[in-house]
C-alpha cells in the first residue's frame, strides 16, 4: 500500500541538533520528519513523530 505523508518541516541529520530540532517542531505544533544517514553512500533511514 503507497501511502503519501505531508510533514511540515523535514529535518535532515539525527544527530543532537537535528533531533532537538525535530522536537522543538514538534512541541510548537508542527509536524516533523527526521531523516537520518549512517553514512554518505547509505540509504537514509527515515522516522516521524507527532511526540
Amino acid at each position: 500500500m503507497d501511502r503519501e505523508q505531508t510533514y511540515d518541516v523535514v529535518v535532515l541529520g539525527a544527530g543532537s541538533t537535528g533531533e532537538n530540532l525535530a522536537a522543538a517542531v514538534v512541541r510548537g505544533g508542527l509536524t516533523a520528519a527526521l531523516e537520518a544517514y549512517r553514512d554518505g553512500a547509505a540509504q537514509p533511514r527515515s522516522s516521524s513523530s507527532r511526540l
